[in-house]
């Protein structure tokens, strides 16, 4: 499935033309509406063409890839010239990836590296080395989402070890760029899930005598894959639009804003939601 929301119009259907797309991929849970709520407005006025990417909750990240890989050489069928710059947050960073290591598109009917469309890759909240709570949820609760389960330490190893068919390092030719979010303390967040996850992760990492920072779900060291763009005071849950109870996380972030009181989130909201420095970046 391939969710194209263009400029001016909702549509499957662009006139030939070369574009630079916007390409966002949401995380393990996440949902493409979600992703991109609020933010669409912002872009389609500011006459920036994005793409929202639909992945399959119950798929893991080659399944993941190749899933979007199709859908872009859909686009490919009405836009030859199409580029895009990959955005993936949590589990879409893996898949993003993944895809510029792995996937290939058909363009004319010929097959060609998926890389070759991508001009820069930036990830935010990414287990790229995985996250203890992933191995709690698998030990504890098996089955319950297989999709998280696979991003145990374990389980991405196969995405950073070079004897793996899976190795996915970071593309030489492509600029890549991460975001790693945090919270100080359990009381700054307000899902039981997040809260469970950053004692547990805190007390591992401490353990360990890791650095214990966290965002609820996944350590902040785990998230580097790149150059740094930023760190950024906000919890895991709060940059995704697909949480527990069908909470959106818009209806939180004033309320977080004030509750945190650091500069360092709002900045979050005009340079990532809003793509402030990260447009700049690009």
């Amino acid at each position: 499935m391939i969710k194209i929301v263009g400029a001016l119009s909702i549509s499957l259907c662009f006139q030939v033309q070369a574009r630079d797309y916007l390409c966002f991929l949401h995380g393990a849970q996440g949902d493409s509406e979600y992703m991109l709520e609020g933010v669409a407005p912002k872009l389609r006025n500011a006459g920036v063409p994005f793409i929202s990417f639909q992945m399959n909750v119950k798929d893991e990240v080659q399944q993941r890839a190749a899933s979007v890989a199709g859908d872009f050489g859909k686009l490919l069928k009405t836009d030859p010239s199409a580029r895009c710059h990959l955005i993936g947050y949590s589990m879409g960073g893996l898949v993003a990836r993944y895809l510029v290591n792995h996937s290939t598109v058909i363009v004319d009917g010929i097959e060609e590296d998926f890389r070759d469309r991508v001009l820069s890759l930036a990830t935010t909240s990414s287990p790229h080395f995985g996250t203890p709570f992933a191995q709690l949820l698998k030990d504890n609760y098996p089955g319950l989402m297989p999709a998280l389960e696979s991003l145990s330490e374990e389980g991405v190893v196969v995405f950073n070890d070079p004897h793996s068919e899976f190795y996915s390092p970071e593309p030489v030719a492509i600029p890549t760029m991460f975001y790693s979010t945090f919270v100080k303390s359990k009381s700054e967040l307000v899902h039981f899930e997040t809260k469970l996850g950053y004692a547990y992760l805190e007390k591992v990492l401490t353990s360990r005598g890791d650095d214990p920072s966290n965002d609820g779900l996944v350590p902040a060291s785990s998230m580097s894959f790149g150059e740094r763009v930023e760190d950024l005071r906000i919890s895991h849950y709060f940059l995704s639009h697909q949480v527990p109870g069908r909470i959106r996380a818009y209806d939180f972030l004033l309320a977080h804003w004030k509750s945190v009181a650091d500069p360092q989130v709002e900045n979050f909201f005009q340079n990532f939601f809003e793509l402030g420095s990260l447009m700049e970046v690009l």
